[in-house]
């Protein structure tokens, strides 16, 4: 005959199995630390994961249909243009948002957009060296690093001054670049694949673009 065990052996079984259950969960848990080792090193863009890049050498809208958001390529990479409506005129798109002709704004305004433009562009091959406490991303443009401390700082693109700020957001390195008339947020986390995901969104008094992401493979 088979003995039923007794309500205190079973409370005692279910303790041991939920301390069991919760020490395997918790070692499953990364640390900021263990997502910029993860992070830390060189990669490279995987189109077929990343179907909002446009292929090198396809003009100015390169990448999806119209109106879609899309990464337009340019020389050293891909740059996100991303905007409802798309980006007409001769500014080749993908800047911040503004519908005036470059001739039509203040030089500052002008500048102001060419360095949203240059951080939006998305290099095909990049290294990235990243701690809990900073990251930097180098790639034939040349290197930045940024504190990761959710503090404010100025960069200098193309002649103006960017303000930004870079914080762990759970287990992403989220940044926010901003100038008078334009945000990018960039948001850049590993996958359970072990790839490199970077998502993106512009914003502007007069528009927020949809998130795009890039998909990047380790080297």
């Amino acid at each position: 005959m088979t003995q039923q065990a007794t309500p205190r052996a079973v409370a005692l079984i279910t303790g041991v199995l939920l301390a069991l259950a919760t020490a395997v969960g918790n070692g499953q848990k990364l640390s900021p630390s263990d997502v910029a080792a993860k992070m830390t090193g060189t990669w490279k863009l995987n189109r077929e994961l990343s179907p909002s890049v446009g292929a090198p050498g396809r003009g100015r809208a390169g990448g999806a249909g119209r109106g879609a958001p899309a990464f337009a390529v340019s020389g050293t990479g891909a740059t996100l243009a991303g905007q409802r409506g798309g980006g007409g005129g001769r500014g080749g798109g993908g800047g911040g948002g503004d519908s005036a002709m470059p001739g039509d704004l203040p030089p500052d305004v002008v500048a102001a957009q060419a360095a949203i433009r240059d951080l939006q562009q998305v290099a095909d091959v990049m290294t990235i060296k990243a701690t809990a406490d900073s990251i930097s991303f180098a790639d034939p443009r040349g290197e930045r690093t940024f504190a990761i401390d959710n503090k404010k700082a100025t960069i200098e693109s193309n002649g103006a001054k960017v303000e930004v700020k870079t914080r762990w957001d759970k287990l992403a390195v989220h940044q926010e670049f901003a100038t008078a008339q334009t945000r990018l947020v960039r948001a850049w986390e590993t996958d359970d694949e072990g790839h490199v995901v970077l998502k993106v969104r512009v914003e502007s008094m007069t528009m927020t673009s949809k998130e795009v992401k890039a998909v990047y493979d380790r080297q």
